[in-house]
């Protein structure tokens, strides 16, 4: 998911990037231009919200403490870094030889965690 979102809608923590397709100019059809506002018509763009990845492994965290399991490990890696470790890069390459999970998405992170069952003790 992303971890950092340009062009957001204010200066807010986790502010959103709200992205509308131009429609209007058949030069320019498939480019995205940033709104200003989330208050557009439905339908008409996408809305972004980045993750904040430090809260996301807490909150996972206690949610499967909670549950009786243990989390053995948690990470957060950048694509690039992510892809390279997993040996997924040749699949992603296009036909010009560029990897754009590698080249496009470098504000984007891939979390995984590890977890078992906690004993539960007979009384």
């Amino acid at each position: 998911d992303f971890d950092f979102l340009p062009g957001k809608i204010s200066d807010a923590v986790n502010s959103p990037v709200v992205a509308q397709k131009i429609a209007d100019d058949l030069s320019r059809r498939g480019e995205s231009r940033d709104m200003d506002t989330y208050l557009v018509d439905q339908g008409t763009a996408d809305i972004f919200f980045p993750t904040d990845f430090g809260l996301l492994e807490h909150i996972y965290t206690e949610i499967m403490r909670e549950a009786g399991l243990s989390v053995r490990s948690t990470n957060s890696e950048r694509h690039p870094n992510f892809f390279s470790t997993f040996n997924v890069s040749k699949a992603t390459v296009t036909l010009n030889g560029e990897d754009p999970l590698e080249k496009d998405y470098k504000n984007m992170q891939v979390f995984t965690a590890s977890t078992c069952v906690l004993p539960t003790r007979n009384k």
